[in-house]
């Protein structure tokens, strides 16, 4: 550094030759060995791993099976917390006022809660129907087999000719969900959850 600060205070310019030894550069070019090093990776067989992975790491819901029959009435009214206007301004909820949205609009689901493990409550959802025939049925497991994983809930939902959606703690929360096989459908502006208990003979079966 000195002796190029000396030729520049000399008034040097231009090529001002070389001092001393010149090396190539030792260290790797990290952008080519990053995309060298992606390119090496196997990304289907990682996604088979991480597929093969989830049933191992899933943490369920589980819920006790019903030891009766019975039902429990939810009201989904709520107070609301402050003012609530339209995009125009105009005020549609005061602060204060109970609502109930199934008044307003119907929930159109029945939901049906089920351990999949159990092959007497599979059966007894087999033989489940909602009163209200044009809700759409949803099916939540609580448990399923690790062992059977994809294959298991493929063969599950081909029985039972519909999606099963495994059961999160927010909806067993929101829908207060106790005990399994249990149904979840409205009834006026209420929900009704039913509780349903397995035959004596089913449930030695299982």
């Amino acid at each position: 550094v000195s002796w190029l600060n000396d030729k520049f205070k000399a008034g040097a310019v231009g090529d001002l030759g070389r001092l001393g030894e010149v090396y190539d550069i030792a260290e790797i070019d990290l952008l080519e060995e990053i995309k060298r090093r992606m390119a090496a990776i196997d990304w289907r067989q990682k996604q088979q791993q991480a597929i093969a992975r989830f049933w191992e790491q899933q943490k369920f819901e589980v819920l006790p099976v019903a030891l009766e029959d019975r039902e429990r009435v939810i009201d989904m009214t709520i107070t609301a917390p402050r003012n609530l206007t339209a995009p125009n301004g105009q005020l549609f909820v005061r602060a204060g006022q109970p609502v109930n949205p199934l008044d307003k609009m119907p929930f159109g689901l029945c939901l049906i809660g089920f351990d999949a493990t159990e092959a007497a409550q599979v059966q007894l959802v087999h033989q489940s129907s909602c009163q209200d025939k044009k809700a759409r049925v949803m099916y939540l497991a609580t448990s399923m087999s690790r062992q059977d994983g994809w294959d298991g809930l493929k063969a599950l939902e081909t029985s039972l000719n519909s999606s099963v959606y495994l059961l999160t703690p927010d909806v067993r929360s929101r829908f207060q969900l106790q005990h399994v096989p249990s149904l979840v459908e409205q009834t006026g502006n209420r929900l009704v959850v039913r509780e349903r208990k397995l035959p004596a003979s089913a449930g030695e079966r299982s």
